[in-house]
């Protein structure tokens, strides 16, 4: 899926890593997580789609992330996967503070 498309079916994406724990040094780059919710089409099995991890140089909706290589946003039903399986890189997202998009 393209950027754009990923952006406009996002639930939730959030500041993680040293800036989203308030440990961040001037040199600190930035690490945004987030989920989306794909379309129909994945859910029926024609496509398969788990995470958004590159192509953060395209156009999209949410300039904080432009040209950053540090941005992942997972797809419902893979986060829910790393949850429950208590994987450290999506927990984070449990208890982010300052979320720059949150919608329902």
């Amino acid at each position: 899926m393209k950027r754009i498309e990923v952006e406009q079916r996002t639930i939730l994406i959030g500041l993680a890593g040293s800036h989203g724990y308030g440990l961040n040094r001037p040199d600190s780059d930035f690490d945004y997580r987030g989920v989306f919710i794909a379309p129909k089409r994945y859910y029926l099995g024609f496509d398969r789609i788990e995470q958004k991890d590159d192509g953060w140089d395209e156009p999209g909706i949410f300039p904080f992330v432009d040209g950053n290589k540090d941005t992942v946003i997972y797809e419902l039903r893979k986060i829910l996967q790393l949850l429950a399986g208590a994987n450290p890189n999506v927990l984070e997202l449990l208890w982010l503070n300052n979320y720059p998009f949150l919608s329902y």
